[in-house]
């Protein structure tokens, strides 16, 4: 890239050069003159100096998003970015959230090493994690934070190239969000119909007796399902959590937890009960959440919880179905209260190319409505008047949902998230197979993760 600034440098110079030398600095003053118009040869091309944006190795891009956006888009979006900023040399790297996951937050303890990062060719190759940029699940960002493994965001109005970054994040985050999802219950309106309801359950009783008559174990149907695999990402907080808040709001109070309230006791009672009457389908720990699709899919369950993202996949199958809000307990009040789950964009502490990094996460920012919409994601960015939310009559209904209610994230930044959800689902599964009471079971899970947060 041609540098005006560093051109009249080089001419002020060549100005100082004098002919009348004597014959003896011949030598000298060829070579000098020669070294001058090399230098000045570089400055012209732009390759004399590297600018803050450019870095002799390529970004790592790392996310496992592409997979469950439309196809391309995602590619179409790093493709736009190089077109844009062709200095800066940006590599898209896909992995499952699984393996993200486990080299982000376990590999350290379980004493192996990230090993290189993906570097030109192998940037799509699937070898050793150690990406530049990083998609997130916001609760991989405490611990990522505390370990050091992120570089603060500073968001500065340009870099020294005068190039724009453009996105707002509070002083000390270490991750940027772009979209957001929220998981409502969605119910098969034929088969609730079939046993007898003409609409979804308001309350847990409704709830209740709308999964007893919709439960035939010999048809293979049952009236709700839970899948609360540890390779499920989502599992525990769209799948268990929801109950929780549904009946109690927030699980949090001043970070800490409240699992041994009444009400939340009462919500273990509802699920051992559920599972106790074989009302959901079997499995439950090692279910995961396409386990789950494809079982309301082929209607071998009347209800689920799951992500707004599912809507355009069961549509595609034909599924009469509608979606609705995560039932209270029957004297339930006020707005109801709901988790939401994200995608965040964070830079690695280990990136040489902090600058081309920032300039990318500015990129992301304001494509924010484009990711959500093909990644069918509600709230999205948060704005009803996109298309895909105000045209569709059950993404509007979600965004409804969402506007009436209380919407939680509460486990953003917080270390040691993805440890409760292992807590929460080890003592659910002592309390289904092994007869632990719900009340021992909210004592376990809430001596659990505070013994976690005062370590």
């Amino acid at each position: 890239m041609f540098n005006p600034g560093r051109f009249l440098k080089l001419l002020k110079l060549l100005r100082l050069l004098k002919f009348d030398y004597d014959p003896v600095d011949r030598n000298l003053w060829v070579s000098g003159l020669a070294v001058l118009i090399l230098a000045l040869i570089l400055a012209l091309s732009g390759r004399g100096v590297q600018s803050p944006g450019e870095s002799g190795s390529p970004l790592v891009f790392t996310q496992w998003w592409e997979d469950e956006m439309e196809a391309g888009s995602l590619q179409a979006l790093v493709d736009e970015f190089r077109e844009q900023y062709p200095e800066i040399d940006l590599r898209l790297d896909t992995r499952s959230y699984g393996e993200m996951r486990d080299w982000l937050l376990y590999a350290g303890e379980t004493g192996e090493e990230a090993g290189e990062s993906p570097r030109g060719e192998a940037a799509s190759s699937r070898g050793a994690l150690q990406a530049d940029i990083l998609g997130l699940d916001p609760r991989w960002i405490g611990e990522l934070t505390q370990k050091g493994q992120l570089e603060y965001l500073d968001t500065d109005d340009a870099d020294s190239e005068g190039r724009t970054i453009s996105f707002y994040v509070p002083q000390g985050t270490a991750a940027l969000p772009l979209v957001s999802f929220m998981t409502p219950l969605f119910y098969n309106i034929e088969l609730l119909e079939a046993a007898g309801f003409d609409r979804p359950p308001k309350n847990r009783a409704e709830f209740l007796n709308a999964a007893r008559a919709a439960t035939n174990p010999r048809q293979g149907r049952y009236g709700f399902a839970l899948a609360l695999s540890p390779d499920n990402p989502g599992g525990i907080a769209a799948d268990i959590y929801s109950w929780f808040r549904a009946a109690n709001g927030p699980l949090l109070d001043r970070g800490k937890p409240r699992f041994n309230t009444p009400e939340a006791i009462e919500v273990l009672d509802f699920l051992g009960e559920l599972y106790r009457k074989s009302l959901i389908s079997p499995s439950s720990f090692s279910k995961t959440e396409a386990d789950k699709r494809e079982e309301f899919i082929n209607g071998r369950i009347a209800m689920m919880i799951a992500s707004v993202r599912d809507i355009p996949l069961i549509r595609e199958r034909n599924v009469p179905f509608g979606i609705t809000t995560v039932p209270g307990a029957a004297s339930s009040f006020g707005r109801p209260a709901f988790g939401l789950y994200g995608w965040y964009v964070g830079i690695s502490a280990s990136c040489t190319n902090k600058t081309g990094a920032r300039i990318f996460l500015s990129f992301l920012a304001g494509k924010r409505s484009r990711i959500g919409a093909a990644a069918w994601a509600v709230p999205g960015g948060g704005d009803a008047t996109e298309d895909y939310i105000s045209d569709d009559p059950l993404f509007s209904k979600v965004y409804s949902i969402y506007e009436a209610g209380e919407a939680l994230e509460e486990f953003t930044g917080r270390s040691g998230a993805t440890k409760e959800e292992t807590l929460v689902r080890e003592a659910l599964y002592r309390m289904f197979e092994e007869g632990r009471q719900p009340k021992e079971t909210a004592a376990a899970i809430q001596q659990g993760w505070e013994a976690l947060q005062n370590r």
